[in-house]
C-alpha cells in the first residue's frame, strides 16, 4: 500500500481506517486521541498487530499499528511512515524517477 514517509512525524506506522476491517489485528482498536489539520478533526486509533510489518525485503520492529483518515498530500488516501520507523534507515531520494531507496 502507498504510505507517505513523514520525517517530522514521531510516530511509527498509520494507516487509512479502512484497513481496522482488513488486517489481521491482534486487538480490536481503540481510539487514543485525535487529530487535528486545517481539514478537519479526525479519530486516531490504535491497535496491535498479529503478524510482521514489511517494508520492502525488512521487516519493521512494529507491534501496534495506527489508524486514520488523516490525507497529508492531494490525491488517494495514504498510510504514514514517521520517524519511529525511519531512525532505522539510511534514506535516497530520487526525485527525477520519484523513488526512495531505503537501507540499514
Amino acid at each position: 500500500m502507498r504510505v507517505h514517509p513523514d520525517t517530522g512525524s514521531p510516530g511509527g506506522l498509520t494507516l487509512g481506517t479502512k484497513y481496522e476491517r482488513e488486517l489481521p489485528l491482534a486487538s480490536e482498536p481503540v481510539e487514543v486521541g485525535r487529530a487535528r489539520t486545517p481539514g478537519g478533526e479526525f479519530p486516531v486509533h490504535s491497535a496491535k498487530v498479529e503478524s510482521k510489518v514489511e517494508l520492502g525485503q525488512y521487516k519493521l520492529d512494529v507491534t501496534e499499528i495506527r489508524f486514520s483518515d488523516i490525507n497529508p498530500i492531494p490525491g488517494a488516501p495514504t498510510g504514514n511512515i514517521g520517524y519511529q520507523i525511519l531512525r532505522g534507515f539510511t534514506i535516497t531520494l530520487d526525485s527525477n524517477n520519484r523513488r526512495i531507496r531505503f537501507d540499514r
